[in-house]
């Protein structure tokens, strides 16, 4: 009876996610700190663009097309290096209705300081022995991989899918202002939402690491963030019901995340790894992107 709390702060602590390298290495801690400060002050931009834009036109085409045009960017540059925010969608909902949307720009601007300071405080990373020169040829080459390695394509395609034609991110701000009735606030719940179920879900990933067929279980946490996305359509009466199903979608959508970057990273080898993770931050970056272009086609069949 004396071991059962022991073996069950065990199994606890084997469902958390894993903090420890945090704790050892001083240049990931420094890394992560300046991405968490930055991350949250782009994702108040990601909700200032889109409800100023409809505020502006009225309509979910513009938004959409603001979709495109950070697509371009995302296309051009994401295959030449590799590149998430928690409380910063909230944040942005509150600022816009507190100060106003320049307020919600400037606090993106400032929080990239965190960023580059510390990149300034990181000990220089030497290039590997041998690691090949940048290149379109080394580009190429990463591509040609991906596309044979059966299991690493499918995690890319599948992924595609489901933002392209699961994430309504674009139509939030018509839902919040003319639906739900919630205001520049309940943009910003509506964008957070996703995010916060994304850090529950996070801090229990403990376990992927245990998963014996991980290709199987992004299939079915793809398939959960497709259901929470349903309900989500159609719980349009209710506010806080519609955002429990974006937080639950957010929630089995970062276990997908967390075991397709898993597999990405070990079925590479160590001198193809950065071109093809290159690969990966492309596809999860544009497919919202494609998504949010996509979603107002089908907001206007649904008006």
């Amino acid at each position: 009876m004396s071991h059962a709390p022991n073996g069950g702060a065990r199994r606890l602590r084997g469902l958390l996610v894993d903090l420890e390298p945090l704790r050892r290495d001083r240049d990931f801690r420094l890394l992560w700190l300046g991405r968490l400060v930055s991350g949250t002050g782009r994702q108040v931009t990601v909700v200032a663009l889109p409800y100023l834009l409809y505020v502006r036109t009225g309509t979910p085409l513009s938004v959409g097309l603001l979709a495109l045009v950070q697509l371009v960017p995302i296309l051009a540059f994401a295959l030449g290096g590799g590149a998430v925010a928690v409380a910063g969608p909230a944040f942005g909902g509150v600022l816009i209705a507190t100060v106003g949307v320049a307020a919600a720009f400037a606090a993106d601007a400032l929080s990239f300081g965190a960023a580059i300071g510390v990149l300034l405080l990181m000990a220089p990373i030497p290039p590997r022995p041998g690691a090949a020169r940048p290149s379109l040829g080394s580009i190429a080459e990463g591509l040609r991989f991906a596309r044979a390695r059966r299991i690493v394509l499918g995690t890319f395609v599948i992924d595609l899918d489901a933002m392209i034609f699961g994430m309504p991110s674009a139509l939030f701000p018509a839902l919040a202002l003319d639906v739900f009735r919630t205001g520049p606030a309940g943009v910003g719940l509506l964008v957070a939402a996703p995010a916060a179920g994304a850090l529950v879900g996070a801090a229990r990933t403990g376990w992927t690491g245990r998963v014996r067929r991980p290709g199987r279980a992004v299939f079915v946490a793809v398939v959960g963030w497709g259901l929470a996305i349903v309900a989500f359509g159609l719980l349009t009466a209710s506010f806080p019901l519609a955002l429990l199903c974006l937080a639950l979608a957010g929630a089995v959508d970062v276990i997908s995340a967390v075991l397709r970057s898993a597999i990405a990273q070990l079925e590479t080898p160590d001198e193809l790894r950065g071109r093809v993770m290159s690969i990966h931050t492309l596809v999860v970056t544009s497919g919202p992107r494609l998504g949010d272009a996509e979603a107002p086609r089908r907001w206007r069949h649904s008006v």
